[in-house]
């Protein structure tokens, strides 16, 4: 493609020897802009002018010229002018049912495989290689000038191999292209159908199919199918250099911020997935919240808060905290027990702690009891009522703290403590 540019760029400046390319930033400008009225994109434009900037800083490097000629040419906006969308699956089924068999093995090839209508055209059957599982590209042919091999489904493959038997593709060129002064060529042992004009194949198709060419995300043309392929290979979860290698592509950046597309159904579900993640945690918070004396309630419309309301889960995580301390003080004292090396004493210390905390928790679980309520709630209870409850608890908690004490009493008085 280098050299063909080279040569398209001599004829069009009309240059003999090297020395005609000083002082030719103006010709080249002209010529460039005469390609953009013919509707060659910004991306193109640039291409053509890369070759020639290429070449000159060969000749710099190898002292053939002193001064670049071209070092102040701007590069023309290579902002696309149009947007392909990606083709859903659901649209690509719908495409294949109405689609002609000879079409439909045709389109089946394109979106597995990513290639060009060019690139399509040109394969014979002698490129398609069962034994390996896919097509070898040569190096003449594919817009990167680079020969390689595109794998396949075996689904596809065993497709293309019985369409390779009836010969049909060959029946279909010489039918079509039956003028012998036509510009169009083929090759001798066609692997596939490509018509001349695919723009109008395919919109009669999605016609046929009821696929709306323009939608809000984009065109569908025949290169969309390129955009299709290269974003389904990215949703299967492909890692970055997959996916750069199935598309052909030279740079990752071309592969996933020009080819690739994020389908709407795709972005819905990656935010249910995040919501299932993080609503768990929210109620673990708001549950540590109402522990506080805050109440929030969760719905779809957003969060609300209110003091007066009960909830059970406050108490539940109360009791839980209760039951961790209670473990907590008994492991520090069966580990001080261990620690002073008095292990046949380590049975008869921890019972008069164990006796102690449960009057002591007894006693705290009766006294919340009193003031909120064994739900948590503080409503529905008399004034008078709460106070002669309270002379209640206070003595039963005074009793069992007594008798907490009287047993460790004991217990040192013959001597196991």
């Amino acid at each position: 493609m280098q050299r063909s540019r080279l040569t398209w760029w001599q004829k069009k400046l009309r240059l003999k020897t090297l020395k005609e390319l000083t002082g030719c930033l103006a010709r080249v400008e002209k010529v460039l802009r005469g390609l953009q009225k013919t509707g060659a994109s910004g991306k193109t434009l640039n291409d053509y002018a890369a070759s020639l900037n290429s070449f000159c800083n060969w000749c710099i490097d190898r002292d053939y010229m002193e001064e670049h000629p071209l070092k102040k040419l701007k590069r023309f906006d290579a902002t696309p002018k149009t947007v392909r969308r990606a083709i859903t699956p659901e649209e690509i089924m719908r495409l294949l049912e109405v689609a002609p068999e000879h079409r439909r093995i045709f389109y089946e090839t394109a979106f597995c495989s990513g290639l060009r209508a060019k690139e399509l055209k040109s394969l014979t059957v002698h490129d398609l290689d069962l034994r390996r599982g896919g097509l070898h590209l040569h190096a003449k042919w594919t817009k990167n000038r680079m020969a390689g091999f595109q794998p396949l489904p075996s689904a596809v493959l065993e497709h293309l191999n019985g369409f390779v038997e009836s010969g049909q593709a060959a029946a279909l060129y010489r039918r079509n292209y039956i003028r012998h002064d036509t510009k169009y060529e083929y090759p001798e042992e066609p692997l596939l159908y490509v018509p001349s004009n695919t723009s109008r194949m395919i919109e009669r198709d999605l016609e046929a199919a009821g696929i709306p060419k323009w939608t809000e995300e984009g065109k569908v043309d025949f290169h969309a199918l390129r955009v299709s392929y290269v974003s389904l290979v990215v949703e299967t979860g492909a890692d970055l250099k997959a996916a750069q290698s199935l598309a052909r592509h030279t740079t990752p950046e071309l592969t996933m911020n020009v080819y690739a597309r994020v389908r709407g159904s795709k972005l819905t579900e990656v935010a249910e997935a995040v919501g299932r993640i993080i609503l768990p945690l929210a109620n673990i918070r708001l549950a540590e919240r109402n522990s506080r004396g805050h109440v929030t309630h969760l719905s779809t419309t957003g969060y609300t808060e209110s003091r007066s309301a009960s909830i059970p889960a406050a108490s539940t995580i109360n009791c839980l905290r209760i039951n961790m301390l209670r473990v907590t003080i008994l492991g520090a004292g069966a580990f001080w027990v261990k620690t002073l090396g008095n292990r046949q004493s380590f049975v008869p210390v921890l019972l008069p702690i164990r006796a102690f905390l449960n009057g002591l928790f007894r006693g705290i679980h009766l006294k919340r009891s009193l003031t909120c309520g064994e739900d948590g709630s503080t409503s529905g209870h008399h004034p008078a009522g709460r106070v002669a409850e309270h002379s209640v608890a206070s003595q039963r908690l005074y009793g069992c703290l007594a008798s907490g004490r009287i047993f460790l009493k004991g217990q040192h008085s013959r001597g196991m403590c």
